[in-house]
Order: structure tokens, then C-alpha cells, then sequence
């Protein structure tokens, strides 16, 4: 059996109106020791905030809580720009290493900056077709 590492963290999808309390709560998150935050990206939903740029607000204002999309709608952004979106928020929340990727669709070489190792990434998808192509992908 393989050891786990476990993270605590909180999940929330805000809306404009929330900013103050999406503040408050990440940064009391930060000093409680929580791991991480999550934010989910639905472009579509027009009273919620970016995730992108949230994450980037809040990051700037903790200090040691990490945070991620846990759902990013593909299609509103392109694998190249999302590449260098998350390794920007990377490098100005601390770092990560430059991002690489050599997919049928797109392509991503060296995409920078990137001082120190960035997070594990999670995928997930819907169609079973779809399952081995994720695995070869990440086996990589």
C-alpha cells in the first residue's frame, strides 16, 4: 500500500458580491494552517468571479495556502494561454517549473516563469473512450 500525503483545505465557487467573505475566509484558512483552496471556472455563470483571477487575488494576500481551479472549462481557454495563465500565478505566488506539452491539439514548449516546482495536476474526465488517453497522457 502506498502512503498518502493528506491536505485540508476548503472548496468555494464565489460570486461577485462575495469578494470580502472569500477574503476573509482564505486568509483565515492561511492561519489555521489549511493546505489549500479550491475555486471552480464556469465562464458561463456571469455573477461569478473569474478562478483565475481570484486565485491570483488571493494568493496575494496569504501566505501560505496554496490554491487551484478544481474545474477549468476548456474551451473558453485555449491550452497554450491556460499554460501560461497557471504558470504566471505559479511564479508570482512562489514558482513552478516551465510547463511543456506536446498534445495532438496543441502544443507548449517551455512556457515561462517558473523558479520552483509547481503542484501535482489533477484531471478528470466524462467519456469512457476518453479514460485510456488520460491515462497514457499522464503516465508520461
Amino acid at each position: 500500500m502506498s502512503a498518502h500525503n493528506v491536505v485540508f483545505g476548503f472548496g468555494t465557487h464565489p460570486g461577485i458580491d462575495d469578494i470580502p467573505e472569500l477574503l476573509r475566509m482564505a486568509q483565515q484558512a492561511d492561519r489555521d494552517g489549511l493546505d489549500i483552496f479550491t475555486l471552480s471556472d464556469h465562464p458561463y455563470i456571469g455573477e461569478r468571479l473569474d478562478a483565475y483571477a481570484a486565485l491570483g487575488f488571493i494568493l496575494g494576500r496569504t501566505r501560505h495556502i496554496s490554491g487551484f481551479a478544481n474545474v477549468t472549462n476548456l474551451p473558453t481557454r485555449p491550452a497554450p494561454m491556460l499554460a501560461r495563465m497557471a504558470t504566471s500565478l505559479s511564479a508570482l505566488s512562489g514558482g513552478g517549473p516551465p510547463v511543456t506539452y506536446q498534445g495532438k491539439h496543441y502544443q507548449v514548449n517551455q512556457i515561462q516563469p517558473a523558479p520552483v516546482a509547481a503542484p501535482p495536476v489533477w484531471t478528470a474526465c466524462w467519456a469512457q473512450e476518453v479514460v485510456p488517453s488520460v491515462r497514457e497522457a499522464i503516465a508520461k
